[in-house]
């Protein structure tokens, strides 16, 4: 099996995420901007509100992430289109029913922090031998250690080097520098045959940059094609094309 981190110096991934904002023609722009960033990987997030939040008790929360739902065949195109281009495709997959259409497209699992201590999700994962990149921005060190402990324990193959990125990050938006707490990166080295590495949300490019310093060896960073004039705050702490082509 292609060991996708072992072997990487530096791998960028582009995370549109929602900025596409449920439109499925500003989810093409955006990812043909990010193809042409040059970033290794283009990330998006696959979920269903009625799977995320109850509308009897949060309507307006439930009614959001309604607004910003893509559909099966929209997924899978934007997942072809970036493949298509040389650029590996990547989802946070918060529904593990859409796991099964969208598991050909992807070469690496991404587990957001607040589904760390998920044990369903970790056991479906960790039996499909793919490597998992794992943010932990709501766990502390000692969580962390126990789910790498575990993971392993699910399958052997997660004993080798590459197969666990461990991702430093702070689950706020937006933060300050000083706030995104890098020198854990150089705990996580620590571990085992762990690849460590950086999920981003602050403004600018600097904590990225920095991290590496600390042995980020994946970077993750939000991604849009224009942060101005635009309310939905993941805009604030992404990058722009120009952005991405300096920071490589």
């Amino acid at each position: 099996m292609d060991n996708l981190f072992k072997n990487k110096n530096l791998y960028l991934i582009a995370e549109i995420g929602g900025n596409h904002q449920g439109s499925y023609e500003k989810a093409i722009e955006i990812c043909e901007l990010a193809i042409s960033s040059k970033a290794d990987c283009i990330k998006f997030q696959l979920y269903k509100a009625d799977n995320l939040v109850n509308p009897k008790l949060s309507k307006e929360r439930h009614s959001h992430f309604q607004k910003f739902e893509l559909t099966k065949e929209e997924h899978i195109s934007l997942a072809k289109m970036c493949i298509d281009a040389g650029v590996d495709y990547a989802a946070s997959i918060w529904d593990l029913e859409m796991l099964e259409w969208i598991d050909p497209y992807l070469k690496f699992y991404k587990i957001g922090s607040g589904d760390l201590t998920s044990i369903n999700f970790l056991k479906t994962f960790a039996k499909r031998c793919k490597p998992i990149v794992i943010s932990t921005g709501l766990s502390n060190f000692k969580e962390v250690k126990q789910i790498v402990t575990y993971v392993r324990s699910l399958n052997p193959l997660y004993k080798e080097k590459g197969m666990i990125i461990l991702m430093q990050c702070t689950s706020m938006y937006p933060i300050m520098d000083s706030d995104a707490n890098l020198s854990v990166i150089s705990e996580f080295a620590k571990i085992e045959n762990i690849i460590p590495g950086y999920s981003d949300h602050t403004i600018g490019k600097n904590a990225l940059i920095n991290s590496i310093s600390w042995g980020a060896k994946v970077l993750e960073f939000h991604f849009t094609d224009n942060k101005k004039n635009k309310s939905f705050r993941d805009h604030q702490v992404s990058l722009e094309i120009n952005e991405v082509i300096e920071l490589k």
